[in-house]
Order: structure tokens, then C-alpha cells, then sequence
């Protein structure tokens, strides 16, 4: 009864805030170019973003507020705030003197910790050594409050140095960079230089304050305030993890993190062996690929240790298997592993945040039943058991080596349902006899994945922990999207894999292949992603997938380029033979192609009767493959009804570099094409 009456009280508060507000008010604000994780887009033309532009724009949002832009570095900002020419002003910290000029909300806008930082090329200084300040020369911008701090910072600790006080903040960071100076304060939020932090000298909260002549507005904003907070009680976290989750102080390591870099020739991290988008083995090369290998690779050049540890890959078909190997010290850690608190405690393990979560389903036949599922198909090579444990407690868990496995035991009543992550879900449920099946997903929790490491290898847990908290979240979401599509690609060891039973049956080796082809290809029709005539993918997905591409190659500063191929003299042909000649042509054509590059590679069919294939090499790899595969067209006749037709090729080729557009990355290989 007490949550139903608390219910309505916050039902009729949050009705009061809103209808507090009247008409649209125009307001002056200040628009700093400080930093462009505050702000960023320094004129009205400009597309504009950061973390106190999100921040009024949610003000905005309940308080029924329009903004006027003044731009300027916010010292100067800040003048004109004292002098009442700007109605708020962002990223204002409290104190007494401030809180008699302005007026400052209830809630925050975040928090912000003050640094003394030093130059890289700076060795006379060490944060062992406080004593390494004295006689030392230390600027400050006198119109922030990290200079109060400072002053109390060195009276407390009685170092004899100088503090140079600035107004003109460009003039303030050129001396620094110029040596005239050997430490200044800023703030950690900073990550623009490559500057080392060596003492934190105090933090405050820092607010969206309002000139003192407009109460109207601190009405508003403290009602606007009021329901956001109530609404979104992490609002601060989440927009703090979004724009300065790569701040400057994570990425120094300290001195246990630098002697473990020192002492190890590799840091070897165990995963499986199957398990894209977050980590599998590359068949043809070996090599480490998905999610893990990206992110791990982000964080040593953050750290930048590339050059002095290398990252070694042990795969395993097992989770058991690669846990086994981490209590026997035969690697330094192990992914993927259910995030759990509980696992971790349990197992004496260190535990990072998940890095990815994945929806999971339960894959079942039939009327769908809680009470009736009694036993719980998983797959051994996930970690997937925990996770069944923890949501279905009541319930027999029955492994399996493989999906088909576990799918067929669902099939044919062995097992009530099969739990399973949901990329691989996608893939398989469209197979074969597993289209009976059904997906039950209002499962409530979602698996995460985290990284984990023996309590005695403490050091490297922290020094990965801080580094996963440097990634961007955009950064981890469009790489499980670039590598949760090599999931559902068909190829051609999944149709051997598929029918490898068959096989052995030497005497139906004929009735096999016929039978396999028809089965393949009404499979291919079931994808929606695929093109019906050509088994190539449709034309549907491809610039979403080049654009995948291009932001891969960007991250990772890989290369790939595109090869669109067109058939010379096609429509001379379907006019000659007809429309069926044109198609024979087209799946003719597009087997040869897809022999002809490598399974990394995608091959589309465009505008009809062109190839288009995202080609993962370089520019003379991609030239030297178009040439080979134009040279084999050539050199076979096709048949069509007894007429003998000597096709050629021309192809036009467009390499990715920094900056590439997918629309002008096509326009450059069609002229290429048309020449």
C-alpha cells in the first residue's frame, strides 16, 4: 500500500514540475571551444555535440528553453557572465564567492579532479619525489577554481616553488609547451595533450549556474533538474561514460603496471576457438579475430606498449578448457566468461566489467511452457552454463559439443530446449529441419562477457580494467556489428559441414550433389540478405556493409578496397538469347567470382548485372585478383543452347584511404569502370 501511495506522490510532483513551465524562453549561454569533450562545433554552422552541449539540450527538453550561442574561451565567457551579459553559464564550479554572484542548482552536472601535469620530455619530476617541486616554476589560469586548491595544495605540503598566474588561457598553454613553465593544473576530464599527470591536487562538483538577475530561469532549471533526476538517476554516469571515458590519467601506468610490461615477453590471453562477433580463430591464417583482438589491440596503443609486450592468442574449444588453463598459470587471462559477481567470488577470480552482452534465447518446440521446461540444452564451447544456473536454477543442464547437436535433440524430444546465444540463433534456425523450432526471447537478462585473471595476477587486471574503461562504446558496438556479419555468411565449408554424413554414401554421390544444390539454394532464398539467382549477396545491405568496412579500416587503420565488375556486352546478349541467357550469364559469372577471392571477402550482385565485391587487401592484391579472375572468364566458352558466347570483363577498382566516403569510393570505381 506504501509503494502505491509513493507512486502517486511522485506521479503528482513530476505533474507539478512539468506544468510549472510556460512559454518558450530565449537564453543566453556560454559555448567554449576549452575542449571538445565539453563542446564541440565553434560557430552557428557548425554541428555541435560534447558533454555540456548534451547536457542543456536535456535541460531544454522539460524547461522549454531556446539557446542563443556565445562563443569564446571560457575565461572570457566567464567575465561576461560576472558582468550579466549571459543569462547561464556551464561547467561552473561552487564556492563561496561564486555562490554570493551566481546561482547554483541543487543537482550537479558532474565532478572534475585537478591535476599537476608535466611535460613527457620532463624527467626532473617524480610522484615518489613531492619534495622535486621545489624551486619548481607552476602556472595556473587564474579565473579557475583549481587555483584556490593550488595554493592550498602547496601551503600544505610546504614546497617552496613559484605559481604563475594567467588570465589569457591560449598565452597560459603555450608557455607550458614551450618549457617556461614545469607543471600546470587542469583538469583530468582533459585528454587532448599528451601530458602526464603526477598530483592530483582536489576535485569539486561543477554545475550549470544562473546569473543572479534571472530567478525565472533557476525556477525552471531546478523543476527541469527535479524530473530528469527523477527519471534518470545515472543521467551524470552515463553521460560522463560517453564523452570522457578516455581521460589522460587511465592511460599512465604505474609503477607495479610498468615492471609487469618490463618482466613479460607476452601477455597471453586464452579464448575460444568459435565464438564470433567476440573471438574465434581465423582458419586460413591462425590469427586472432572478433571483438577481444580489437579491443585489446586499442588498449596497448593507448598504453603505448605495442612495441614492448606482445599479445599472444591460446584458443580453446571449451570455456572448462580455458578456465582449467588459467588456474594452472598457463595463461595470464581468459575471455569470454560470464560477467557474475558471484562466479568470480566463487572461483577466486578477478572479473572486468562485460565487455559486449548478448541477448540469449531459448530455442524450444512445440507450446511453450516455464513450467513444463525441465532439462536445458547448452552448447560446451560458450559459457552459457552459468548463466543457466543462475536463471533457470530448477533445471537439468544437458552439454552438447556442437548447435545441430543440441538443436536435434529439440527436434526430436530429448531435451525440452537448448539455451543459445542470439547472433548464432540468427544463423542456424534457418537451416534444414531447425526451421521447426521456436525462439523464446523475453528472457530478462541479457549474458555479458567479461575478462578474468588469477588473484595473483592483480596488476595486469587493473591495468586491462582501466584500459577497457578508455574505449569508446561506439567503438565496441560497431565492431561486434563488422564481425557479427562473418556469422551469417554461407560458405562453402558450412555446406560441407552441413552434409558431411552424406558424403560417406559413395553409391548416391550423384543424388547427393543434386540434392545438396536444391537444398542450398532454397536455403540462400530463405536469407534475406542474399540474392535469389546469384546466391551472391543482395545489393540490399551493401552500403551499410561498406560503410562497416570504411569504419573498421579507420579504427583499426587497415586497408580494403572495392572491385565492381560488369560483363561487356551483357545486354547484347539477353537481347540476341533472351532474358534466360542473361541470367545463366549472371550465375556463370558469379561462381567463378566467388571461387576467386578469399572467405574474408563479400561479394554482392549490383544494379542487376554487375559484381560488387569488398575486397580486405590492397590495391595491387585487388588489381592482380580482378585481372586473374577476368583472365579465367576469358578464357572458357560459355554455352547457352548450343551457342558458343566468349565473354569478357571490365572491372573498375576504388582503394580505401583516410577520409574515404562510401558514395565516392563508388563513384571512383564506376568512372574506373566506364573508362
Amino acid at each position: 500500500m506504501k509503494n502505491k501511495y509513493f507512486a502517486a506522490l511522485l506521479f503528482i510532483t513530476l505533474f507539478i514540475a512539468r506544468a510549472g513551465f510556460s512559454e518558450t524562453k530565449t537564453i543566453r549561454t556560454g559555448y567554449f571551444n576549452y575542449d571538445d569533450h565539453y563542446f564541440f562545433g565553434s560557430s552557428e554552422k557548425d554541428a555541435k555535440g560534447g558533454y555540456c552541449y548534451d547536457y542543456l539540450i536535456e535541460v531544454s527538453n522539460y524547461a522549454d528553453w531556446k539557446y542563443e550561442y556565445v562563443y569564446g574561451d571560457w575565461t572570457t565567457l566567464f567575465e561576461m557572465f560576472k558582468n550579466h551579459e549571459l543569462d547561464i553559464l556551464t561547467d561552473v564550479s561552487y564556492d563561496e564567492e561564486r555562490a554570493s554572484m551566481f546561482l547554483f542548482p541543487e543537482q550537479t552536472m558532474g565532478s572534475e579532479d585537478y591535476y599537476l601535469f608535466i611535460l613527457p620530455t620532463n624527467k626532473s619530476i617524480s610522484p615518489e619525489k613531492i619534495n622535486d617541486l621545489d624551486g619548481k616554476i607552476i602556472g595556473t589560469n587564474q579565473e579557475f577554481i583549481y587555483t584556490k586548491y593550488l595554493e592550498k595544495w602547496v601551503k600544505d605540503n610546504k614546497i617552496n616553488c613559484s605559481i604563475v598566474y594567467y588570465s589569457d588561457e591560449e598565452k597560459y598553454y603555450d608557455d607550458f609547451k614551450k618549457g617556461k613553465l614545469d607543471l600546470i593544473v587542469d583538469i583530468d576530464l582533459n585528454n587532448t595533450y599528451d601530458w602526464i599527470p603526477m598530483y592530483k591536487i582536489g576535485s569539486s562538483d561543477f554545475y550549470i549556474a544562473v546569473s543572479d538577475t534571472r530567478p525565472d530561469l533557476f525556477d525552471d532549471l531546478n523543476k527541469a533538474l527535479q524530473i530528469i533526476y527523477s527519471e534518470k538517476p545515472f543521467y551524470n554516469a552515463e553521460l560522463h561514460s560517453k564523452h570522457f571515458s578516455n581521460i589522460m590519467r587511465l592511460k599512465l601506468l604505474n609503477d607495479e603496471e610498468k615492471e609487469w610490461v618490463d618482466t613479460h615477453a607476452a601477455l597471453k590471453i586464452g579464448c575460444l576457438k568459435d565464438f564470433l562477433p567476440f573471438c574465434a580463430m581465423d582458419s586460413a591464417t591462425g590469427e586472432a579475430i572478433g571483438l577481444l583482438p580489437v579491443i585489446m589491440k586499442r588498449i596497448f596503443e593507448e598504453y603505448d606498449i605495442t612495441d614492448k609486450l606482445k599479445l599472444q592468442y591460446i584458443f580453446y574449444t571449451t570455456e572448462k578448457m580455458g578456465v582449467n588453463a588459467l588456474e594452472a598459470n598457463e595463461i595470464d587471462a581468459f575471455f569470454p566468461a560470464n560477467e557474475s559477481n558471484w562466479d568470480a567470488e566463487m572461483n577466486d577470480w578477478f572479473q572486468t566489467p562485460a565487455i559486449a552482452y548478448a541477448a540469449e534465447k531459448l530455442i524450444y518446440r512445440g507450446i511453450f511452457d516455464t513450467d513444463k521446461i525441465q532439462q536445458i540444452g547448452i552448447i560446451t564451447s560458450t559459457p552459457d552454463e552459468n548463466y543457466a544456473n543462475s536463471v533457470f536454477p530448477a533445471s537439468e543442464i544437458i552439454t552438447y559439443d556442437s548447435y545441430e547437436a543440441a538443436f536435434k535433440s529439440v527436434i526430436n524430444g530429448s531435451v525440452d530446449s537448448v539455451l543459445a546465444n542470439g547472433y548464432k540463433t540468427q544463423y542456424y534456425l534457418k537451416t534444414g529441419s531447425n526451421t521447426k523450432l521456436k525462439v523464446y526471447d523475453d528472457l530478462k537478462q541479457n549474458i555479458g562477457y567479461s575478462i578474468i585473471f588469477t588473484k595473483n595476477n592483480d596488476t595486469l587486471f587493473h591495468m586491462i580494467n582501466r584500459g577497457l574503461k578508455m574505449l569508446d562504446p561506439n567503438f565496441i558496438e560497431s565492431n561486434i556489428n563488422y564481425y557479427a556479419a562473418q556469422v551469417f555468411r554461407y560458405t562453402e565449408d558450412d555446406f560441407w559441414n552441413e552434409h558431411k554424413r552424406l558424403v560417406s554414401i559413395l553409391a548416391i554421390i550423384f543424388l547427393f550433389l543434386i540434392g545438396s544444390l536444391f537444398y542450398t539454394s532454397h536455403k540462400l532464398r530463405n536469407y534475406s540478405n542474399y540474392d535469389e539467382l546469384t546466391h551472391l549477396f543482395s545489393e540490399r545491405n551493401l552500403k551499410k556493409y561498406l560503410k562497416d568496412a570504411i569504419r573498421h579500416a579507420e579504427e583499426n587503420e587497415d586497408y580494403f578496397c572495392i572491385i565492381i565488375a560488369a560483363i561487356s556486352g551483357f545486354n547484347t546478349y539477353v537481347n540476341t538469347y533472351g532474358n534466360e541467357c542473361g541470367d545463366e550469364i549472371l550465375k556463370y559469372v558469379s561462381k567463378i567470382f566467388i571461387r576467386g577471392i578469399n572467405k574474408d571477402d563479400m561479394i554482392f550482385r549490383y544494379k542487376k548485372d554487375k559484381i560488387f565485391i569488398i575486397l580486405n587487401n590492397k590495391l595491387d592484391v585487388a588489381e592482380n585478383v580482378a585481372i586473374r579472375i577476368a583472365k579465367q572468364i576469358e578464357s572458357e566458352v560459355f554455352i547457352y543452347r548450343d551457342n558458343e558466347i566468349n565473354l569478357t570483363m571490365s572491372t573498375g577498382i576504388s582503394a580505401y584511404a583516410d577520409g574515404a566516403v562510401a558514395k565516392v569510393m563508388i563513384e571512383e570505381a564506376e568512372n574506373e569502370l566506364n573508362m
